[in-house]
């Protein structure tokens, strides 16, 4: 994520006129932050479901 930022920045930077009218140093951070909130949101639920099973149980009900 951090060396997408960058080369954002430096594209931004070197860009002829910026490549979104100079607001890519406020709008990449905040989604970038957002897509990883997401991402941490969407990974929770499977994993406290995974954290709940006993291993035993879920071993013998494959069967």
């Amino acid at each position: 994520m951090l060396a997408g930022l960058s080369v954002a920045a430096v594209l931004e930077w070197a860009g002829p006129g910026g490549t979104m009218g100079g607001r890519a140093s406020i709008l990449l951070p905040i989604v970038s932050a957002l897509m990883l909130a997401v991402g941490v949101l969407a990974a929770l639920g499977p994993a406290r479901r995974a954290l709940s099973a006993q291993p035993m149980e879920a071993l013998r009900e494959e069967y």
